[in-house]
């Protein structure tokens, strides 16, 4: 009567030890441990995954956090381990990533010690976000950018939203860029330009300078004016511009690379106006005879901080 009850006691253990095995951290199977890292990516819970490689994550990594990657599109949403490279106590797993633009294929790497393997940190992809218009308050995933900065963000694999809040001045529209699997680089640059009433002040701005450099004859400077006279052989004794056909001024856009201002004070980004092109030419006169060239084409270019009166007034073209 004893025999019944020892096969189920011997049963039960069998249950109990096969518990405990499917508990397994995976600290003795690299596999495994690459394996708990991507699928926390999959799941989008990626706090956890960088914990799993003890990647410390500062406060100016905005993109490193739930919240940004719960906003991404484009996340992964599958993968497979490729293969296992074991060499003494370091070892190398091969990865394919699978998102819905394209798989890619990564390269995880692993140490043991003291009998257990350890991820290193995996090699996120980054994010180099140029500087926009000031008081737009721009923001990617969803985190805010401070005003100012181009940092570099890390992030894993998915599309991110760069976006912003118009202005009066300002119109942003939301831009988009992708990191394509492990280890790749974007650029993100916000998608602005300038209200119709912020135009018309900056062309109004730009048509009195070229009137200011018409009047200035053969004494206008380059740069800062559209035109120049060949004063090698001068005769004249007073010159004057002639605007053949006012210039046209397609909107006006924005520059991350530029610097505006010099030194430690420069502050990169500016808006850049350039007309298309149009005739210019140069009456001069002298003891009772004047003449005029043949017009020339000539083109305005110019750049500014913002588009408010005062900012407006060191305007060079």
């Amino acid at each position: 009567m004893r025999a019944p009850f020892a096969a189920v006691a011997l049963v039960a253990m069998a249950v109990v030890v096969a518990g405990l095995t499917g508990c397994s951290s995976g600290r003795d199977d690299p596999a495994a441990l690459v394996s708990a890292y991507q699928r926390h990516v999959v799941d989008g819970d990626i706090e956890a995954a960088l914990a799993l490689d003890g990647t410390h994550v500062g406060p100016e990594q905005v993109l490193l956090r739930n919240a940004a990657y719960a906003t991404a599109k484009n996340r992964m949403t599958d993968f497979t381990i490729e293969s296992v490279h074991i060499d003494g106590d370091s070892a190398n797993v091969r990865v394919r990533t699978v998102q819905k633009s394209g798989k890619r294929l990564t390269r995880m790497a692993l140490t043991r010690k003291n009998g257990r393997w350890r991820l290193l940190p995996a090699s996120l992809g980054y994010i180099e976000v140029q500087a926009g218009p000031d008081g737009i308050a721009p923001t990617l995933g969803g985190q805010p950018i401070p005003v100012g900065s181009t940092p570099t963000l890390y992030a894993f694999p998915g599309d991110y939203e760069l976006s912003g809040t118009s202005t009066s001045d300002v119109h942003v529209a939301p831009a988009t860029t992708r990191l394509e699997g492990y280890g790749s680089r974007a650029g993100a640059a916000p998608a602005v330009a300038p209200t119709p009433e912020a135009q018309a002040r900056l062309e109004a701005a730009a048509q009195a300078h070229l009137d200011d450099c018409a009047a200035q004859g053969d004494r206008t400077t380059w740069p800062d004016c559209p035109f120049l006279a060949d004063t090698s052989d001068k005769w004249w004794t007073a010159s004057h511009w002639n605007i053949e056909r006012r210039p046209v001024f397609p909107p006006a856009e924005w520059e991350p690379e530029c610097r505006f201002g010099t030194g430690a004070g420069a502050t990169p980004g500016c808006w850049m106006l350039t007309s298309e092109e149009f005739d210019a030419s140069l009456t001069v006169s002298g003891d009772g005879y004047e003449t005029t060239a043949e017009p020339a084409p000539a083109t305005v270019r110019g750049w500014t901080k913002s588009f408010s009166p005062v900012d407006l007034r060191p305007l060079r073209l």
